[in-house]
């Protein structure tokens, strides 16, 4: 198990995971429990981790793609 994304909101984490899911891409979220605590602890932040060591890389890639087309706009401003 590979960890390859980390973030202080489960939300957005677990949106990843259920992306790469439905890639076919098996995955787990650890530290999903800990994400509830007062102090935010960065170690201890929902991690997104890839099951089977030869999905890493095509998991990777996704990501990447996926959080690259986030990051363009919908639309034009109003």
């Amino acid at each position: 198990m590979k960890e390859i994304y980390r973030d202080g909101s489960l939300g957005k984490v677990a949106h990843y995971a259920e992306r790469l899911r439905a890639e076919g891409i098996e995955v787990f979220v650890r530290n999903e429990n800990l994400s509830v605590t007062e102090v935010q602890i960065p170690a201890f932040y929902p991690a997104l981790c890839v099951v089977n060591e030869e999905e890493l890389s095509p998991a990777l890639k996704f990501l990447r793609a996926f959080q690259e087309e986030e990051k363009r706009p919908l639309g034009p401003d109003w």
